[in-house]
């Protein structure tokens, strides 16, 4: 099976263990998102997916700034009666961001051109506040090593989503349909890393101290705003392909490039997503006491996840042929091409950037360079296929050779911040 060759691969032990729990619950979470996808493409559009990829573009900027990032500093605190005032701050900061979400929203409706998206504003401040608490507890499930409770969480996510998405399309609620089933899958599972939460009761404190709060708050200031500006410029140049594709060519363009990047993205997703986690998780230990073991992990982490891109370079290679005949409608041929074109930068996002955590060595400033990079190098390719006529599939083409190249710096600025921290380490030494 899949799962026990990932974890025949990867480290033994503990990690092989969480890694295989962590990729069995992901297979069955994002297996049921694949296979219903020619399902939804017989009672869905292209059009309506663009709606949902414009959708997400926006709900994207509002979902960084729920927690202000303060939830990726909860793996690194030693003691959870500290951590545990970080969580606190994370939905404090998710009930502020999803008010003043609201008068934003308001103007964007009022005076943008994206009339296929008005209708549909309003979900995204409770969306900001759910998500926001979720994605607080699923850290502080990441900080405990709880994999069982995330698998849970996951496998939730699979089954709800899928049928969220399936009922709203057969009643035909069209882009809301889409819209609502995604955010089901966002947010799923809250009540298990909620359960876990209360059940380790040790680590709540038993009076919440408001100068604490303040305290870690301040002290993690700079942190959290270096995190939530490479946060958004991270989420600028993944999502502005979506913007700049309607606005270049059409919807059903962004409707064909949603669902491409949905199924070439599964492997990575599948194998990537799970090895991540496990490796955060056991990263944020190995910084404080062995980087020198880090370096060793890394590597060979990397070393691994270049035999499973041919997972990747399969797909793309036989998806022009098969793709039409699985997706149904002759309108969707369009997307096995796409799915080819976006391979390679798929496959170097699963070698490169599965086990980039420069958040660990707190270097965001780092990240955020890099992704203001990216995002200015796409932007460039969208001008400059404007400039020159290009069809979209040549544009598609040219931005994933783009995406190969910047995950290949990504590297290695991580092996250079590896090191930097081993430096550091024989100096307190």
């Amino acid at each position: 099976m899949l799962i026990n060759r990932v974890a025949n691969l990867l480290p033994k032990g503990e990690l092989a263990q969480n890694i295989t729990v962590l990729t069995g619950s992901t297979i069955f979470s994002h297996g049921i998102s694949i296979l219903i996808t020619p399902v939804l493409t017989r009672i869905y559009n292209p059009s309506d997916f663009g709606v949902l990829a414009v959708f997400t573009f926006i709900s994207s900027f509002f979902l960084i700034a729920a927690t202000f990032r303060y939830e990726w500093a909860i793996p690194n605190l030693e003691k959870d009666s500290d951590a545990i005032y970080l969580l606190i701050i994370c939905v404090i900061t998710s009930i502020f961001t999803g008010i003043i979400s609201v008068p934003t929203l308001i103007l964007i409706g009022r005076f943008s051109d994206i009339s296929t998206i008005k209708p549909y504003l309003w979900i995204i401040p409770f969306y900001i506040f759910f998500w926001g608490i979720y994605q607080s507890l699923y850290i502080w499930a990441i900080r405990k090593k709880s994999f069982t409770y995330i698998a849970k969480t996951k496998i939730t996510q699979g089954v709800l989503g899928a049928v969220t998405n399936i009922i709203l399309g057969l009643i035909k609620f069209g882009p809301l349909g889409l819209i609502i089933g995604n955010i089901v899958y966002q947010i799923s599972g809250l009540n298990t890393l909620a359960k876990l939460f209360w059940k380790d009761k040790k680590s709540i404190p038993e009076g919440f101290e408001r100068g604490k709060i303040i305290y870690w708050f301040k002290y993690y200031f700079k942190f959290a705003l270096s995190s939530t500006l490479s946060g958004v410029a991270n989420t600028v140049s993944l999502q502005v392909a979506f913007f700049l594709l309607a606005f270049y060519f059409d919807q059903k363009v962004v409707g064909y490039y949603y669902v491409a990047q949905r199924i070439i993205s599964f492997p990575t997703i599948l194998i990537g997503q799970s090895v991540s986690q496990v490796f955060w998780a056991e990263a944020a230990q190995l910084i404080k006491r062995d980087p020198i073991e880090l370096k060793r992990l890394f590597f060979k982490f990397s070393k691994k996840l270049t035999l499973f891109s041919a997972i990747i370079l399969f797909l793309g290679i036989i998806s022009p042929f098969v793709l039409g005949y699985v997706l149904g409608p002759r309108e969707w041929e369009k997307v096995g091409y796409y799915v080819l074109y976006l391979s390679l930068g798929s496959i170097f996002q699963l070698i490169f950037g599965t086990i980039s955590h420069l958040a660990i060595h707190e270097l965001q400033h780092w990240q955020f360079i890099w992704d203001i990079f990216r995002t200015v190098l796409i932007v460039l390719c969208f001008w400059i296929s404007h400039k020159l006529d290009w069809t979209p599939d040549l544009t598609i083409l040219s931005l994933s050779f783009i995406i190969s190249f910047m995950y290949l710096v990504l590297y290695i600025m991580n092996i250079k911040a590896i090191n930097i921290s081993i430096r550091l380490k024989k100096l307190s030494e």
